[in-house]
């Protein structure tokens, strides 16, 4: 197959469309989320709190979810996640509207949200992997991470805007959003081949729950996706636990929503040129050194956030430390997406991403906890420390240093 090729087909422009769709839902929903918990707790640890537990909650549900998704027709799940996210949100919107919203209620309404979510959203990438060739993954990844980070650059400030206006209409806009990923999906061909594939993979005689274990053991059987697995847990703690603290001291401190906005802008500018620059070098590089060398710049550049809470050191270090998100993500996801079986895609997905979404789900409680039992300085050196300990495990591991350039992963045997 010749390079980019499987890059220009329908399917995967049509799952391109709808996977933006739900990637636009998401980041207005998380950028509302806990500006409208702190409006209607007036407690920045509560507003913390909902957030967590909501993160828990996805997570919990993520175990089962790769089990799901590779049984299942995952066309039919990325439907079923777009349709129950417009629905649940535009409930919010009305309890909004009709000022009958507390925090129980929009606890209520993120954790039901994120049940679903947790068995259904990985469906999408999963889905990818019958769509393009295991050589076009890193371009691939290159351009969602671009994509991403274009979103998420204009709903920070799209979403500040729409906040001041009301609190309700960065929610909207959201609801929007993923029924525009509802109707995408609808489009994407291959219906009657996902249903064949989900068919296959249930009248194998093997139950759920053998299907759960064996996509337990088959990746907790590989030395390079354990040690990733620890890599990714500790970064992602330290990198969102910063993230959250920061959120939430500035909104505690009177920050306003659209200030908040301009620096979720300012790292998805940073993050789209880190895609670009991704695109062009992701196959000339050698994985593993490219991967701890991203890691050692990331610690770097958060050390002056321990020592100040100035909005634009904020702004600017979050920025810096987005620019070679994308190549890492790129290189790193690349190779474990290459070297595991299709029937394995949305299990090997959940097993490896479980342990940093389950640490990380815990930032925003603790990030509220130690900012307002102690200080923002001992808060950021904190989760700056999980993040040092993050790229020593990768150091230490010759499974991931040794990663090759991606022209020679099918090659490479994954240990």
């Amino acid at each position: 197959m010749t390079a980019g090729s499987s890059l220009k087909t329908r399917a995967y422009r049509s799952w391109f469309i709808a996977d933006s769709g739900t990637s636009a839902g998401y980041s207005l929903r998380v950028f509302a989320l806990p500006l409208v918990a702190f409006s209607v707790t007036q407690d920045v640890s509560i507003a913390g709190w909902i957030t967590a537990i909501s993160s828990i909650v996805y997570t919990v549900m993520s175990i089962f979810g790769g089990t799901v998704v590779d049984r299942h027709n995952r066309r039919k799940l990325m439907l079923t996640f777009a349709g129950a996210s417009s629905i649940i949100w535009s409930v919010v919107i009305v309890l909004l509207l009709n000022h009958h919203l507390d925090g129980w209620t929009l606890l209520a309404a993120a954790v039901i949200h994120m049940l679903i979510s947790g068995v259904t959203s990985s469906s999408g990438h999963a889905y990818l992997r019958s769509i393009i060739s295991a050589d076009d993954y890193p371009k691939a990844r290159s351009e969602t991470e671009g994509r991403d980070a274009a979103i998420s650059m204009v709903s920070g400030p799209v979403g500040g805007v729409l906040y001041a206006i009301a609190q309700w209409l960065p929610f909207l806009a959201s609801v929007i959003s993923y029924v525009f990923a509802f109707v995408a999906t609808l489009f994407i061909p291959g219906r009657e081949q996902e249903d064949i594939r989900a068919k296959q993979a249930r009248s194998t005689g093997s139950t759920a729950m053998r299907d759960f274990i064996d996509g337990w053991k088959w990746t907790l059987s590989k030395r390079t996706l354990v040690r990733a697995m620890l890599a990714f847990a500790l970064m992602d703690l330290g990198f969102v636990g910063i993230d959250e603290a920061a959120q939430l001291h500035l909104v505690s401190s009177g920050v306003s929503s659209q200030r908040i906005g301009y620096i979720n802008a300012a790292w998805g500018i940073a993050m789209v040129i880190g895609a670009f620059i991704s695109t062009k070098l992701s196959h000339k590089l050698h994985a593993g050194i490219t991967c701890i060398a991203v890691m050692a710049m990331m610690a770097v550049i958060h050390v002056p956030l321990i020592f100040t809470d100035n909005y634009f050191v904020i702004m600017i270090m979050f920025a810096i430390s987005c620019l070679p998100w994308p190549l890492f993500n790129a290189l790193i996801m690349g190779f474990i997406y290459a070297k595991t079986p299709q029937n394995l895609q949305g299990r090997v997905t959940t097993v490896v991403s479980l342990p940093s979404m389950a640490l990380s789900s815990l930032a925003p409680g603790i990030a509220g906890i130690l900012l307002k039992a102690i200080s923002w300085n001992i808060c950021i050196a904190v989760f700056y420390a999980f993040m040092v300990v993050s790229l020593f495990v990768y150091i230490f591991s010759p499974e991931l240093r040794s990663m090759p350039r991606s022209s020679q992963w099918e090659s490479t045997e994954m240990r």
